[in-house]
Order: C-alpha cells, then structure tokens, then sequence
C-alpha cells in the first residue's frame, strides 16, 4: 500500500535484477491503494487469491492473534545465513543478524509465540523538513534552528514574515509521532522511576497503576512541564490542525503555506519530486537541560529510538510458490538487493553494511541516547 514516489520503481529494478539471476521465476507487483488495503488483503486471503509476499503492518494487538494462521514462521531460515551474502562482510553471519535491528521489531517478531514472522526492507526516521529557499528569505540562513528556543523564535519571525504563512504545517498524525520525545523531556527520569520489574522500560501497569494509587496527577509539576512543552510546540501550527490528515499537511507544505512538516523518511521522496523549492531535514531540537521552562527533568541526549527496519514482508502460508518467495526474500534483504532497493526507492537501507545514499545522510538514525518512548510504554533506558 505505500506507494510513494520511487518505492513501485524500486521493487521493479530490484525484481529485474532477480530475474537476470533466475530466468526462470518471474516476479511481479501487485500496487494496492492504501485505503482499501486491509479489505483487499482480507478478501485474498478469505478466497485464497493471496500473493505470495505482502507488506502487512499492524497496530491493533487483535490482529496479531491472525499471523500464525496465515503466514509462515520464517525462524529457522533467518538463524541460516543468507546464500546472497557470500563474498561479503555479512557471509556466514545468520540471516537475522544482518539487519540493523537483528530482525526483530514490534511486526517481525512476535513474542506471543516467539518466533519470527516477516523481515523488514529498509528504515525510517523522523525529520522536521523545510522549505530552504524560505528559510533563507525569511531569517537570512538557510539554515534551520539549533535548540528548542531558537525554534520557538523562528516560528514568531515566520508569523511577522507573511499573514497566513505557518511555521509548521500541522496534522494529527504528526503530532501524535512528534509528541513522544518533547513531553518525554520531562517525563523521562520520572517513568524510569517506576521501572519495578527492571525491565529498563516502563509498562502501562506501573505507569497508570501509580496514577489509580494517588501517586502522581496532572498538577504534578513533571506532568506540568509535559503539558507546556506540548502547547509550546501545538502553538507553532496552524488552528486546528488536529482535524487534519498527513496528506492535507503535506500538501500546504508543497504549496508554500508553510515553512516545515514533520514526516518520516518515507515521504522524503515523493516531496523532493513534487516541491518547487530547495528541500532539507533537520532533527527537531529539544529542550536543553538549562532551559528554564522546558529543561531540567529530561533524560539527554535522546536517539531517534531503536534501530528498527519497516516495510515488513511476510510469506503467505496458501504461497503455491514457497521456495521461490523466500529466496527473493533473501536476495532483496542481502547486501546487493538491499543496495538496489535503496538506492532506487531514496529510503534508507535494512541491512548491516549497506551505504546510506549521500543525500539519506541528514537523516540518518541517531542511535546514541535515550529512547523515548509513548507515555503508556515508557523510555526504554
């Protein structure tokens, strides 16, 4: 379903290669709207006309009951090494310990049954993207902000610059992907006190447990401070924008009505062939310790959050064509297909070892640091 700009370019390219290697297996992509994406999965699979690969992502923990039944567990195959390695840095190494994230995220794996169910194509980060040829009119740089105050300022010097021009073209989505690592600038020492199982995280048990127990509330001045970094950052969107959808966000962006958009990585293509101006990324800047409103409380300095791949493929259990499935699998997560994929679809690799295209690197993860995580979940520390 993401059909971004390069990404069905990518599989093509990536597909060919395949089949210059196998003459004899042809590889084809089926491009399905994400709108009707989880009808049309549903309807392939209850009539039994399912692909033999599908992107399949889930947020919804009712789904997960519904993997086992139609996917293959693919562990012993990720614990083998993967033949397209040889001759590389990666030969002999296991399947699964070639990936950034050694094959296991939130999708891949599945605690539930602890086994391995998909494998990730390439990575993403979070960016604050910009309209260069705007920011240099507007501040005299085309440079973005360096810490929290600065970004603050920029926003008051973009309201004076034009009438109607906003500093950040806002979204419900982006807010709730934003909001984790601001309000957790106040919020992280205080979780990661209520770590009782030591797990290095806290669960929502512990997190809301001690609310029911009277021992935190919204006055509590951590929680305070979480609430005013939140408005701070709200205030620098347009009124509203939490009845807004990314798409619409993005689409004022590319239309000059804004300076920025907050979006992940995979949107970087499809902007980049669409604006009409000079485009760049920046890591939004949080609040230094010494801030005097926002600081103090936070747990510094903050990653993007652990490596993790995306774009998670899974073998269908009713695949007629099993063996075949699975080693493009192999060959579009080995360091040569990675390469190809990434390179042609401008998103960043999934494997170890794979160079990241000169463009990609302002958003390259930031792995040094803490994790911040959603306040049901807790900083992973």
């Amino acid at each position: 379903w993401q059909l971004e700009t390069g990404l069905r370019e990518a599989f093509d390219v990536v597909a060919r290669r395949y089949m210059e290697l196998h003459p004899d297996v042809r590889v084809e992509q089926l491009a399905v709207p994400g709108a009707v994406y989880k009808q049309w999965l549903s309807t392939q699979l209850a009539g039994g006309t399912v692909p033999d690969l599908v992107s399949f992502d889930f947020a919804d923990q009712a789904l997960v009951a519904q993997v086992p039944r139609h996917f293959e567990v693919l562990t012993r195959w990720l614990e083998e090494p993967n033949p397209y390695n040889t001759g590389t840095a990666l030969a002999g190494m296991p399947w699964k310990d070639t990936f950034i994230d050694r094959g296991r995220n939130r999708v891949t794996y599945l605690d539930q049954y602890r086994n391995f169910f998909a494998v990730g194509l390439c990575s993403h980060t979070m960016r604050m993207f910009y309209n260069r040829d705007l920011m240099r009119e507007i501040t005299g740089s085309p440079e973005p902000p360096r810490n929290f105050r600065e970004w603050l300022a920029l926003g008051e010097k973009v309201r004076a610059h034009r009438p109607g021009l906003a500093h950040v073209a806002g979204s419900r989505d982006f807010y709730g992907w934003l909001m984790p690592s601001l309000v957790n600038q106040s919020l992280g020492r205080w979780i990661g006190r209520r770590d009782y199982g030591l797990r290095f995280g806290t669960t929502t048990f512990d997190f809301y447990g001690d609310f029911l127990a009277g021992q935190w509330n919204l006055r509590s001045p951590e929680m305070q401070q979480a609430l005013r970094i939140a408005q701070a950052f709200g205030r620098e969107m347009p009124s509203g924008f939490l009845q807004v959808d990314r798409n619409a966000a993005l689409q004022s962006f590319l239309r000059g009505e804004a300076l920025s958009v907050p979006s992940g990585t995979w949107d970087y293509p499809t902007m980049r062939a669409t604006a009409r101006f000079e485009l760049a990324g920046y890591r939004l800047p949080l609040p230094a310790a010494d801030d005097p409103e926002f600081g103090g409380l936070a747990l510094l300095p903050v990653s993007d959050g652990g490596a993790s791949t995306a774009l998670p493929f899974f073998l269908t259990r009713q695949s007629a064509h099993k063996a075949e499935a699975l080693d493009f699998l192999r060959f579009v997560t080995s360091v040569e297909g990675n390469r190809i994929f990434s390179a042609a679809s401008q998103w960043m690799p999934a494997i170890e070892g794979v160079p990241v295209a000169p463009e990609l690197e302002p958003f390259r993860q930031v792995t040094g640091g803490y994790i911040a995580s959603d306040a049901q979940s807790g900083p992973i520390l």
